[in-house]
């Protein structure tokens, strides 16, 4: 989840997991269009929308499955609608259609289960098979329970559908107790052709260096006295030597940065080498990488 990255975008020591809980909310389970089609590539493949059964005045309503289903057709037409048991149980009586599929639940790809569906079609064309505005009501096993209604939208041209064909339908899904995560990460390393481009993103914060800043540790109560002056150097890589020269090219502090590749992040006390403070003004920094020599220079300005 983008949202819960780091300001920065960098996610460093460690490993950052976002799970996003959106389908926890039972109104957020729906068909996934990304998973779901027809496994034959005809350009005249019926349509087809997934909304939850639901028929107020005989206080039916159907289940947001958060399942798959796969719709398997065949060239014979030896296969029939059902006569759900939660129509009976109503008093409805959808008269059984003939047709050339079958209905399974693949969540478990498994173990793939039959389930029972009634149809309803419209019209007369194209009898016994998926037509346009056809209607087919998925329900469970037992014929006891109903989830989603199917609507088909085409034309009187739309692909009929035969034997090797497939519909699979494929609902979001919440998390489980069931569910497990696996990931794998990979070690930190020095990718030694990277490293010129790692060096523009070397940066001294903050810069300009401004008394006092936010950076800064306060002295302890009844301590007086400044505190603290602290600057860093970021996204410096690894094995690195840090040069921090005055405007006048003099020398002011080596710093060495040795090869923690999970930490890029140098720190400088605002010191001289003899632990001396140094002066408002204008300094530069060179850094190099000690094993191939490339260098970034940078500026930084100290003010009051």
């Amino acid at each position: 989840n983008a949202k819960l990255l780091p300001s920065n975008g960098i996610v460093a020591q460690g490993v950052r997991l976002s799970i996003d809980t959106t389908y926890q909310i039972v109104g957020n389970i729906v068909l996934d269009s990304a998973r779901s089609g027809w496994t034959s590539k005809d350009s005249n493949n019926l349509e087809f929308i997934a909304t939850q059964f639901s028929l107020p005045n005989l206080g039916l309503k159907g289940i947001r499955y958060p399942r798959d289903y796969d719709f398997v057709f065949s060239d014979a037409y030896n296969d029939t609608s059902n006569n759900l048991t939660v129509f009976k149980d109503k008093g409805v009586n959808l008269p059984l259609k003939r047709t050339n599929f079958k209905v399974y639940d693949v969540t478990d790809p498994n173990h793939p289960i039959r389930i029972q569906y009634a149809m309803t079609e419209a019209g007369s064309a194209k009898l016994d098979t998926l037509s346009k505005n056809d209607i087919v009501f998925l329900s469970d096993s037992t014929g006891n329970v109903l989830s989603w209604d199917m609507n088909f939208l085409g034309n009187d041209s739309s692909y009929v559908n035969k034997g090797g064909d497939t519909l699979k339908l494929s609902f979001t899904k919440p998390l489980t107790a069931g569910d497990q995560f696996t990931y794998t990460t990979v070690g930190a390393s020095v990718n030694q052709s990277l490293i010129k481009q790692q060096l523009n993103e070397i940066k001294a914060v903050p810069n300009p260096y401004v008394i006092t800043n936010v950076y800064e540790q306060p002295l302890p109560s009844g301590i007086r006295g400044r505190g603290e002056r602290v600057m860093y150097f970021t996204h410096v890589p690894p094995n690195c030597t840090i040069h921090i020269y005055t405007s006048a090219g003099d020398e002011v502090r080596t710093l060495q940065h040795e090869g923690n590749l999970n930490n890029g992040t140098v720190q400088w006390d605002l010191r001289t080498a003899e632990g001396l403070e140094v002066a408002y003004g204008v300094y530069f920094y060179v850094v190099e990488v000690n094993a191939t020599g490339d260098k970034k220079i940078g500026k930084i300005a100290i003010i009051k």
